[in-house]
């Protein structure tokens, strides 16, 4: 007959096998998988297509698949046959997910006698003696007639405890007309696998062009690995009942890079944007790879600046400069014409520049939600350091309980050695009317108003408007 002994210590489980096959564990049923295809959402979901040859016995049988992910949601799996009519009844599906652990399996023995062992350095021998668990929170022994919380020993139990895996696994109860093997579909939900899109924006600040990049994180802590999977991406906001926390395991992870160009097929499903890896790839357990996304440029990039300040209420010191930063932002559009075209998927941009000496300097970074294409896109890449803006409050009139009247001035400073067009942007409250202005402005909103304003290397231009607000 077969023996196991399983040995609990200094944080590890170790499993020792004095036979072929130990007592209590199931075994595999001899399946192969065919063909996998896995698709990846944004929100840490992953949906699962396998494609499974299956030997089936005449009559009632049990099937049991391991290599599945810890974090399946046994709700969504289906298992079928993929030809019709061939005589297969599944009447019972499980989710094997209890594991064999420090806590599953103390939990199992408690009341139960267990072996401790111990090492006498000095004489250098081991010592074994036998031990009731009474409880794992400590954990409390019954050794001969005294207790013991806690025990220096090693923990060693005769066997795997009825109920406990060594792997999650799905187990099938059916009935079958005929024996022989049979291809079968499972197809599955699964959380611990997601996808994040990452840019790399090369500018060349002199002709203030940019080459575009982008490569695919896929982060796997599902706890299966798919093997030669045909792997696709979701990009969009997908619906959920109720969201779950994604389990993160702890394990190594590994990095595996991947590349090619035009790597990804581009496709509409529903309400999303889908795009296939043209190839097979292997997405192993605690892994995350990266694989090129798309390459695209020259694209030609607006530089902007921007001051853009809150609104103040009531009355302030007339004499107290606020400042306010002047923002950097580059733009461009998502079309063919620039190299690009493709639907974007949300991601974090960085931008890096082109210096004089030919290297290259990081210079900020923002994210972008999805973009489809001929869009335009928004980066945020810092703020400048020798472009200035100083608010002052000139004036303040209430005019009636509910309306007062606010002057104001804005002074933006040039520091740089070449001219610059600085956006300073104003927020206003209530029904308003600018009864004033220096410089001519745009109402970009209800409660906005934008001065576009050249200011000359080296000078300072002051903008003054008067604005009456109230309810």
């Amino acid at each position: 007959m077969t023996r196991l002994r399983i040995i609990l210590g200094q944080g590890v489980l170790g499993i020792l096998l004095l036979a072929c096959a130990p007592i209590g564990m199931a075994q595999e049923t001899a399946m192969s998988r065919k063909s996998v295809e896995v698709t990846v959402y944004n929100n840490g979901l992953g949906y699962v297509r396998e494609l499974l040859s299956v030997p089936l016995e005449k009559g009632v049988g049990e099937l049991r698949l391991e290599n599945i992910p810890a974090s399946l949601i046994p709700e969504s799996a289906r298992f079928a046959p993929s030809a019709q009519g061939n005589g297969f009844q599944l009447f019972e599906q499980n989710f094997q997910y209890d594991l064999a652990n420090q806590n599953t399996l103390l939990a199992k023995y408690i009341g139960k006698k267990i072996k401790l062992q111990i090492w006498h350095e000095y004489q250098d021998r081991k010592e074994e003696v036998e031990a009731e668990l009474l409880s794992t929170d400590g954990p409390v022994y019954r050794v001969g007639d005294e207790i013991y919380i806690g025990h220096p020993g090693l923990k060693i139990m005769p066997e795997l405890p009825e109920g406990l895996s060594l792997k999650p696994a799905l187990v099938w109860a059916y009935e079958s007309k005929s024996a022989g093997y049979k291809d079968f579909e499972l197809t599955y939900l699964t959380g611990g696998i997601q996808w994040t899109a990452d840019y790399v924006l090369a500018l060349e600040e002199k002709t203030m062009t940019a080459d575009l990049s982008a490569w695919v994180s896929l982060d796997n802590r599902s706890g299966a690995r798919y093997n030669e999977a045909r792997l696709k991406l979701i990009a969009g906001n997908v619906q959920r009942v109720t969201p779950k926390a994604v389990p993160l395991r702890r394990g190594v992870m590994a990095m595996a890079m991947d590349g090619g160009a035009e790597a990804f097929q581009e496709a509409s499903v529903f309400e999303y944007h889908q795009y296939t890896l043209k190839r097979p790839t292997t997405l192993l357990n605690n892994e995350k790879k990266q694989v090129l996304f798309i390459e695209g440029g020259p694209v030609p990039v607006e530089k902007i600046y921007r001051a853009e300040s809150t609104n103040m209420y009531g009355r302030y010191d007339s004499g107290q400069e606020i400042k306010v930063p002047v923002n950097v932002y580059l733009k461009f559009k998502n079309t063919k014409k620039n190299g690009l075209g493709m639907a974007l998927p949300a991601g974090t941009v960085r931008v890096f520049v082109k210096t004089a000496d030919g290297s290259s300097q990081f210079t900020g970074e923002d994210a972008i939600q999805h973009t489809p294409r001929d869009e335009e896109i928004s980066l945020k890449t810092g703020e400048a350091f020798d472009l200035v803006c100083e608010r002052r409050q000139l004036d303040y009139k209430q005019v009636t309980n509910q309306m007062s009247e606010t002057e104001w001035e804005i002074t933006l400073k040039n520091r740089k050695e070449t001219d610059a067009v600085i956006t300073a942007s104003e927020q206003l409250y209530g029904n308003w009317k600018v009864i004033s202005h220096t410089h001519t402005y745009e109402k970009k909103s209800a409660f906005s108003i934008e001065f576009k304003v050249a200011v000359p290397a080296g000078e300072e231009v002051k903008v003054q408007y008067r604005v009456r607000q109230g309810i």
